[in-house]
Parts: structure tokens; sequence; C-alpha cells
């Protein structure tokens, strides 16, 4: 697999990885070798197999993408035997590399080149899609609307709950509105369950520490 992924990076042009359809925060990174991996999943149509219960963490010691020990991306992990079924890749749980469930396209019916996955507000429809599926407020027609009320968030879509705050658009179709951020129910809905008042601790924390790195350079 490694040859693989070597034989492809070794015929990509850092202009070809920029063209991949991924975020820009990935194609933004300098120090990170997963960024030419995560191309070389999309661009080849590859899936990375996770278990639902994991048996591996990561332990976030500091070093080259950490100031501090914490334990931002960990884990739980499985504390008993367990009894691993590993099912054929099409009945998995499929996500792409903006954590759209890829199981979307055939529950609305819409062709994967003809709708863009954004339920989470930072896809830029590059490809020019007829359609989006987005939790941002966009000048489109809203062709069905969802409600935020289960969770993963795919769910809602699934499970075909009416509300507010995800929308399928048709691009071709303005409404006249100005493009905005997320819809009101979006913030609440991902914040749930977290103490308020030790978030905006956390934030403020986080951009303290965030200058005094800039004004150490």
């Amino acid at each position: 697999m490694w040859s693989e992924f070597k034989k492809w990076r070794d015929t990509h042009s850092e202009e070809d990885i920029q063209k991949v359809d991924m975020p820009s925060e990935i194609k933004g990174w300098i120090r990170a070798w997963s960024k030419y991996y995560n191309a070389y999943v999309v661009d080849s149509n590859k899936f990375v197999i996770y278990p639902n219960i994991p048996v591996t963490t990561n332990f976030s010691d500091a070093g080259e993408h950490g100031g501090d020990n914490n334990s931002l991306v960990q884990v739980n992990l499985l504390q008993q035997d367990y009894d691993y079924r590993l099912y054929d890749v099409d009945k998995l749980a499929r996500y792409d590399i903006y954590f759209n469930n890829v199981c979307l396209y055939e529950k609305l019916g819409i062709p994967e080149n003809d709708l863009c996955l954004d339920i989470y507000g930072f896809h830029s429809n590059e490809k020019g899609c007829k359609y989006i599926l987005s939790t941002k407020v966009l000048p489109y027609k809203i062709v069905k609307s969802f409600a935020l009320n289960m969770r993963p968030i795919e769910l809602n879509v699934m499970y075909d709950i009416s509300g507010n705050g995800l929308y399928l658009y048709d691009t071709t179709d303005s409404n006249g509105t100005t493009q905005g951020s997320y819809h009101k129910n979006v913030v609440p809905y991902f914040l749930e369950g977290f103490n308020v008042r030790l978030l905006l601790k956390y934030v403020i924390s986080h951009y303290r520490n965030s200058i005094k790195q800039v004004l150490k350079r």
C-alpha cells in the first residue's frame, strides 16, 4: 500500500494536489505528510477503514503539531474483548473528505456529479454541482428542508425529519437573498452539551496563547 502511495506522490506536483477536491485547510498544510496522503486517497477514490470501537488513540504528545499535551483528539478505547465483523465496504458507513456520509446521494436520489454534500458548511462546490446540501444559508431555491434533531447529522436526511437547519438547494434558481453564514439552529446543535462558560474561557485562553506565539516569532 505504501508503494502505491509513493508512486502516486512521485508523479503528482504541488499544483496537481491543489486541484484535488478536498478542504482548503488541508491544501494549506506545510508540515504534514498527511496532506499528500489525503489527496492520494481522494484522487484514487479510496477509503480508510476505522472501527466504531477503537483499540488505539492519539496521546497528543507535544511536538511538531502541538505545543502541549491534551486530549483534544483522543477517543474512547475498547476495554473488553469484542468480536469484530468486517462487512463488505459497500455495506459500511462511508464518509468523504468533507465528513459527509456518501449514502446521502442514494437517499436523496441525486447522482454524485449533481450533488455537493456540504452538511458542515465548508465545501466550496468546486465542481459546480446543480444541487447543494448544506447547513449554510445560501442564495438559492430550497428544494427540501431538514431539521437538526438527530445525531449524527445525516440521520435527519436519512429519516426525512422535516424542519430547519439543513437545506437542499437548487443552484440554478436564485432566490435573491444575500449569502450568509449558518442557519441559527446550527450553532446550538453542534455546541449542545458544552458548558458555555468553560467554552468561553477556553476560547479566550486559546486566542491569548495564539497571540503570544505570533509575538514570539
